[in-house]
Formats: C-alpha cells, sequence, structure tokens
C-alpha cells in the first residue's frame, strides 16, 4: 500500500493517522500521553513495517495513532530519521530530500564545502 508521509525533525516520534490505522486493522500494545502542536492527548501505541520508496525497510516500528493533516498517513519523527543519514538539498530551487540507513562509516559535514564555495 502506498501512502504519504510528512518528515518531521521536529517530531520526536513516528504517528500514524487514525483512518489508516483502521484500515490496516492495527491494534494499540498501549495507550501513552503524547504532545504535539495541538496539545496533549492519550494515543495508542501501534507495532508496524514501513517500506520507503527507495527500498529501505524499517521493520517493528512503533508509532503513535492521532490525527494528521489530511494529506499526510504517516508522519516519519526523529525516531526513523535517526536511524541514518538524512540530507536536504535545494539546488536549482527544488527540494530534494534523501536518506540511507545505516549512517555512512564517516560523517558528511558540508561546513567545508561551504567554506570552499563562499571562501
Amino acid at each position: 500500500m502506498i501512502v504519504s508521509a510528512i518528515w518531521d525533525t521536529g517530531a520526536t516520534k513516528t504517528f500514524i493517522n487514525r483512518h489508516l490505522s483502521e484500515k490496516l486493522t492495527l491494534t494499540p500494545i498501549e495507550f501513552q500521553p503524547v504532545i504535539g502542536a495541538t496539545g496533549s492527548q492519550m494515543a495508542g501505541l501501534v507495532v508496524l513495517a514501513i517500506k520507503l520508496p527507495n527500498g529501505l525497510f524499517i521493520p517493528d516500528k512503533r508509532a503513535f495513532i492521532c490525527d494528521l493533516p489530511d494529506s499526510a498517513h504517516i508522519l516519519i519523527g526523529m525516531d526513523i530519521i535517526q536511524l541514518g543519514d538524512f540530507h536536504i538539498s535545494n539546488a536549482g530551487g527544488k527540494t530534494l530530500f534523501s536518506i540511507v540507513m545505516p549512517s555512512l562509516p564517516s560523517p558528511f559535514n558540508l561546513a567545508e564545502e561551504a567554506d570552499r564555495l563562499n571562501g
């Protein structure tokens, strides 16, 4: 099943919207309080597997059930993003992001390239 996702570096956890959770017949394993932009609420915690368009597979990921914008089925938070190296570029006025898991063996730092270009 193909779904829409929001990548949110400001979110510590991953969330799935109620409609998709119901469609997948996911059953919460527990309930925990979560705090978000719209306030605090008790949210069901489910376990799911996520396969990204580039083929990366993330099994046994815990996600909270909550209300999300209509355009998103899943909100991917830092609990997933931190599993690899996440890169955003804006070349030619187009925003592109990529992620590689696991992280590269050596740090990838754009500061040296920026110093060279701005030097």
